[in-house]
């Protein structure tokens, strides 16, 4: 296993064991929710504050639940290219049906372009994922076919972001305050 593999995988390990507490809140039907994030909340791997950070801050992300495809769209006060740092994007799906997947957009120097792996909490979901990280318009998008999860009638949603550097980690999230989500979003069903 090279020594990209590993850090991947290691980032992926501590992004879920980060993002693991989760609650529901109440539903609502809408094909397609945007959830939006007060800015300058960014938070160190401890808990607290990071004063003046403004990469991966988010000001919001829209999760559309289409006919064919669920696109996850994450906009940001700032978005920079990895340069000694590498980053993930992590959303967090669960269905009416009982299915649960996640899709980690990971990107670094080597990869600033980025992969996106996509599973359940047990194994990696082979899936046609289409990610793409725009550094200039400070935005990551994620397309999922719906077959991936199953045809599902509506999905609930939450989403994450970490920076690392060698010094620290920094974390968001869109749904509340804290460095770690407290609630998914309302039922988004399909259009």
């Amino acid at each position: 296993m090279n020594r990209t593999t590993q850090r991947r995988r290691a980032i992926v390990a501590l992004v879920t064991c980060a993002v693991a507490p989760f609650v529901g809140v109440s539903s609502a039907e809408a094909a397609k929710i945007t959830v939006t994030d007060s800015t300058g909340d960014v938070r160190v791997d401890d808990g607290r504050r990071a004063p003046g950070v403004s990469n991966g801050d988010f000001t919001n992300v829209s999760y559309d639940h289409r006919a064919a495809r669920v696109v996850i769209r994450a906009e940001y006060v700032e978005l920079l290219r990895p340069r000694d740092s590498g980053l993930v994007f992590a959303s967090r799906m669960r269905t009416n049906e009982g299915a649960y997947r996640v899709a980690f957009t990971i990107a670094d120097a080597g990869e600033p372009q980025g992969v996106t792996l996509f599973g359940n909490r047990r194994r990696e979901v082979r899936c046609n994922i289409d990610e793409r990280i725009d550094y200039f318009g400070n935005a990551i998008q994620v397309e999922i076919p719906r077959t991936c999860l199953s045809r599902p009638q509506w999905i609930r949603f939450t989403s994450y972001h970490a920076t690392f550097t060698e010094n620290r980690v920094t974390f968001d999230n869109p749904h509340d305050d804290g460095a770690d989500p407290t609630a998914w979003t309302s039922k988004v069903f399909h259009d």
